[in-house]
């Protein structure tokens, strides 16, 4: 769990990946435009943060994953994780 009642984590802090992936700085920019997103559309924090690990954690599992992979034999091909849109105007769907 990235979350409390009070305090939310992203990036590094929540889902560190291997650096052979290089993505570090792009998941946490992923993970605070979603994080924003609940902000702006859910009331109570709480429910924006468990949306948040929602909407990320299947992303970041894979990446993760993947990171892992290219750190024992950089034979995983990480071309598909590397073009992700997050589309700002759509409301954050429950």
């Amino acid at each position: 769990m990235w979350h409390t009642d009070r305090v939310v984590l992203v990036g590094d802090a929540a889902h560190a990946a291997s650096p052979a992936a290089g993505q570090g700085a792009s998941m946490a920019l992923e993970d605070s435009v979603t994080l924003a997103r609940c902000l702006r559309d859910l009331a109570a924090p709480r429910r924006a943060f468990e949306v948040y690990e929602r909407l990320r954690w299947e992303r970041v599992e894979a990446l993760v994953e993947m990171s892992a992979g290219l750190g024992a034999n950089r034979s995983v091909s990480a071309n598909s994780f590397y073009a992700h849109h997050i589309e700002w105007n759509n409301p954050v769907q429950l």
